[in-house]
């Protein structure tokens, strides 16, 4: 991490969130891409459009500097070493992500109302735990586990009732807009320009098995061929991408919230 970003992460504590967001946009924004990329933009997209998970390994580990980047190499294309522990690969890695275990077991209990311990979710953790290996969000123990159903039961009954609402909108009076936004459903962008799950698994899951219409999602990494083709469908009018900006608007992203 630079230092510039260092600093960024102490800025929601001096200056309110209009001014950190104006900071923090400067301070992340690539340079040299045309169009330009506002770092810290809202898109409202169809949950069915993140149907893939990105191959970066622990995508989620210090998400809250990861925005803006351009990433060349290999890791849009598969989710090998995708989660840091065997347990967590159990639960997490798949193509795809609606055939993970989690999501499976999510779609389980909010759709077919197994118990919690019913679920191959469940069954993966209790057995973790047991053998002293912490798992789902640092489980040690079973009212851990107990505790972290509970908050994921309250999760699904908040957003079936009031709609997905962003991080920061939940959090705009307690947290800093950097705080905030790192907790968002996060994707990356793959080099034909496909989302790609990177953060918010519990958020997106419900979203998903309540077949809600559309979700508010923050970009995290861009593959950088991606950023070569962003650029010649930014001359068509007529093409429709969250991450490309209509030709006719100024460059104002057309799903930005």
């Amino acid at each position: 991490m630079n230092i510039a970003k260092q600093v960024a992460i102490n800025l929601g504590k001096i200056f309110p969130q209009s001014v950190e967001h104006k900071i923090l946009k400067e301070l992340y924004k690539p340079n040299e891409v045309y169009p330009p990329i506002d770092p810290l933009s809202y898109f409202i997209v169809s949950s069915d459009k993140i149907k893939l998970q990105t191959g970066r390994e622990q995508p989620w580990k210090d998400r809250r500097n990861s925005f803006g980047v351009i990433q060349p190499g290999s890791w849009d294309l598969d989710c090998v070493n995708y989660a840091p522990s065997p347990i967590a690969n159990k639960l997490y890695s798949a193509k795809s992500f609606v055939e993970t275990v989690h999501f499976q077991s999510l779609s389980n209990r909010f759709i077919h109302d197994y118990e919690w311990e019913d679920t191959e979710l469940i069954n993966i953790v209790r057995k973790a735990v047991e053998s002293g290996q912490p798992a789902w969000h640092g489980c040690e123990t079973f009212e851990d586990i107990k505790k972290q159903c509970q908050h994921v039961d309250d999760l699904y009954t908040s957003i079936k009732r009031n709609g997905i609402l962003t991080m920061n909108e939940l959090n705009r009076k307690k947290k800093s807009f950097l705080s905030s936004i790192g907790d968002e459903i996060m994707v990356d962008v793959g080099r034909t320009g496909e989302l790609l799950f990177a953060h918010g698994r519990h958020r997106l899951s419900i979203v998903k098995i309540l077949d809600l219409e559309s979700v508010p999602i923050v970009i995290s990494f861009r593959h950088a061929e991606w950023i070569e083709q962003r650029k010649e469908l930014y001359k068509k009018s007529d093409y429709s991408h969250p991450d490309v900006p209509h030709s006719t608007s100024n460059n104002t992203y057309p799903s930005s919230i």
